[in-house]
């Protein structure tokens, strides 16, 4: 008998442990006016960048919110040239542009492969990635024009220098 007390009271434990690990549910995935609110909010479960450069990412991350990845400064209107393939094996996953002008575009979701060309207005335009209780692998490389400057963590210098 005691012996099946202990055992009824180690999966209480472990069946406590393992939904307090659980990653948060991200209820503005699909709000417009959270994704135009700039400031990052989010629990990243596991990430693993394997290509993080000027214009191209390749990670897997399991993710609960919005977090910016690029920042786009046009000088004058541009255009992005993106080449994208994602695999999302659990909750929602979505790549979004956000332009200055307060227009959002998703790029990609959830599970998806493409190219796209999208317009971008000149002012600041932002690459941001949106999970909730996402499990994704994916990859985004692009290009830009020579008066586009890309930052990323810090401002670096314009995308003709840099190629």
């Amino acid at each position: 008998m005691k012996g099946l007390i202990v055992v009824f009271v180690l999966g209480g434990i472990l069946f406590i442990g393992s939904s307090c690990a659980k990653q948060e549910t991200f209820s503005e995935y699909d709000s417009e006016k959270r994704a135009l609110n700039l400031q990052d909010s989010f629990d990243y479960d596991y990430k693993e960048k394997k290509r993080f450069t000027q214009n191209e990412l390749l990670a897997d991350v399991k993710l609960s919110g919005i977090d910016t990845v690029w920042e786009l400064d046009c000088s004058t209107s541009d255009f992005l040239d993106i080449n994208y393939h994602s695999e999302n094996k659990a909750g929602e996953f979505k790549v979004i542009l956000v332009k200055p002008n307060h227009k959002v575009e998703t790029l990609f979701e959830n599970t998806d492969k493409g190219t796209k060309k999208k317009k971008m207005p000149a002012g600041k335009n932002y690459i941001r990635i949106i999970g909730n209780q996402s499990d994704a692998a994916f990859g985004i490389k692009y290009q830009v024009g020579k008066q586009t400057k890309i930052i990323m963590n810090q401002v670096k210098d314009n995308y003709q220098a840099q190629n």
